[in-house]
């Protein structure tokens, strides 16, 4: 836990862009057991790095219109973006700053599988 702690800082810190196949790597290898798909709306609340970054586009290169504070979010859906350093996976969320909706690269999120499922549900595409 305080390896992750410590990327996500660095991150922080020196600019995502240059550790994200480093953060990548730690949000993989501690995928989260409380990661889990909703019925009904087939959103996925998950744990993720703290103090993230929402893009108006799913590419690192569009503006960014919020961060996500919590470090325990609601993820509404998915779609296929830019590549992120893992895959080309970005979820949609509401940030917790300015309440705008953006999109979240999935190397900031500790999910097992990309875009998230489980044995029962998957997650809706946007």
């Amino acid at each position: 836990m305080k390896k992750a702690k410590a990327l996500a800082g660095a991150a922080i810190a020196a600019g995502a862009m240059t550790l994200i196949p480093a953060t990548a790597d730690a949000a993989q290898t501690t995928a989260a057991a409380s990661c889990y798909v909703t019925q009904g709306d087939w959103g996925m609340w998950c744990e993720n790095i703290a103090n993230i970054p929402a893009y108006s586009r799913a590419t690192f290169d569009s503006q960014i219109v919020g961060r996500v504070i919590s470090s325990f979010s609601f993820f509404n859906c998915w779609s296929a973006g830019a590549y992120n350093g893992r895959n080309s996976i970005w979820y949609w969320a509401q940030t917790d700053d300015t309440g705008a909706y953006g999109w979240i690269s999935s190397v900031y999120v500790r999910t097992p599988v990309d875009p998230m499922r489980d044995s029962v549900n998957q997650m809706r595409p946007c």
